[in-house]
């Protein structure tokens, strides 16, 4: 399947909306990599065909092509995504974190799931609900847990064709052994031990969200470092030598 750039500009937007929706801006990184897991979804659901055609490589961070940067750029130019600029210490360029653009709203995810296969949409959701504000995870994730990632090296074109659904109706349910009442009242205890945390962090990203805005310096500082170009890059700079005269005992 050929994919227009409008297509992948509104895939991108109902990214940003679903991260947004969890209170979460996008970096460039985030949004590579899920344009990543969208042709490895994709791939999975089609039998090792991905949606794009792009020439996937191991670098940096793990799965990049310039494809997918040019892509992002074209869906903030056509307001499909929007940024939010913050000025970077580590360069002359702002720093950016990306949020749906005016272009994006209820009747576009509903014509993106109509685009998409379920198999698709409801895996890269997922993803995204999952890692949307956890860039570090995230990587972890492509790195170590995805199928193209597996066996190359830094500098090699990534390989789909081995990709498969998983087929679920093959995974055999795992017949359990009857609890004692002791054992019931112990896992029921555990289990309201769980929803009271989870409320507790709840609350608590509830509350750093509001504060999306208030975040210090170090904070932008540090994901801008991790948010640099993909490309591998040389050494670069100015040195300069200071003469010191020899100490004279006279």
């Amino acid at each position: 399947m050929a994919v227009e750039k409008n297509q992948l500009s509104l895939i991108l937007g109902v990214i940003a909306k679903r991260a947004m929706e969890r209170g979460s801006l996008l970096t460039k990184v985030r949004l590579v990599k899920f344009l990543y897991l969208l042709d490895l979804f994709w791939a999975q659901n089609a039998g090792g065909e991905t949606l794009t055609g792009w020439p996937w490589a191991f670098v940096h961070y793990g799965p990049y092509c310039r494809e997918s940067t040019d892509a992002i750029d074209f869906a903030a130019s056509y307001e499909f995504l929007a940024a939010d600029r913050y000025e970077s210490n580590y360069g002359d360029s702002d720093y950016q974190l990306f949020k749906p653009g005016y272009r994006i709203g209820e009747m576009e995810e509903a014509e993106v799931r109509r685009m998409l296969p379920l198999y698709v949409t409801s895996h890269l959701f997922g993803e995204v609900e999952k890692w949307c504000g956890d860039t570090y995870g995230l990587l972890d994730y492509v790195y170590f847990h995805t199928g193209p990632m597996r066996s190359v090296r830094p500098g090699e074109l990534l390989s789909f064709a081995g990709e498969r659904k998983i087929d679920y109706s093959a995974l055999r349910p795992v017949k359990l052994l009857p609890l004692s009442q002791e054992k019931k009242k112990a896992l029921r205890d555990v289990l309201d031990r769980m929803k009271k945390e989870n409320d507790t962090n709840v609350a608590r990203r509830s509350a750093a969200n509001a504060a999306l805005r208030l975040y210090d310096d170090a904070y932008f500082e540090a994901l801008s470092a991790l948010d640099e170009d993909e490309t591998p890059v040389g050494l670069s700079g100015i040195a300069s030598v200071t003469y010191v005269p020899p100490f004279d005992d006279d």
